[in-house]
């Protein structure tokens, strides 16, 4: 007893795809504009999502960054038995981490605050508040240094 089988040829010729009636495959040049015109636009709206993005995260990185080296200051007094002393630039567009090296603010980023943050060899610190303040007071942060402890802390990420 044998099972007849279908062929599979014709459905095969049906799923090919369709073409013009000129038989050209591709798209107009109307279709091609449409296209173009939908990515721009889309590319419009994200860019300034993408931009403001990019300052906020330089702005964390900055405020991070001061964290860092305030952290870095107060080690740096306890292993070298010597005081340290973070400070801050008159034009406020920068700071001495204590290491001779001068670090410079992100450009739109202005330091203010305590102008001098020392540790000492035995833990204890001078203190004080540091704020980061981008261009046009569009973002405010402050790291502070505990007077008691020598705890840093930065808020207002």
């Amino acid at each position: 007893m044998s099972i007849p089988s279908a062929t599979t040829a014709p459905r095969a010729a049906r799923a090919r795809r369709r073409m013009s009636a000129t038989g050209e495959r591709g798209a107009t040049l109307i279709e091609v504009m449409v296209a173009l015109a939908i990515l721009a636009l889309a590319g419009a709206i994200v860019y300034p999502t993408m931009d403001r993005g990019f300052a906020q995260m330089q702005f964390r990185r900055a405020a991070e960054q001061l964290s860092a080296d305030l952290r870095g200051a107060r080690g740096l007094a306890l292993t070298a038995g010597r005081p340290v002393a973070l400070v801050l630039s008159g034009d406020g567009g920068g700071y001495d981490p204590g290491t001779g090296a001068a670090r410079r603010a992100v450009d739109g980023i202005t330091l203010s605050g305590t102008p001098r943050v020392t540790f000492f060899a035995d833990g204890s610190t001078s203190g004080g508040a540091i704020a980061l303040v981008a261009a046009r007071g569009t973002r405010r942060a402050e790291v502070t240094v505990d007077v008691v402890t020598g705890a840093v802390a930065l808020r207002g990420l």
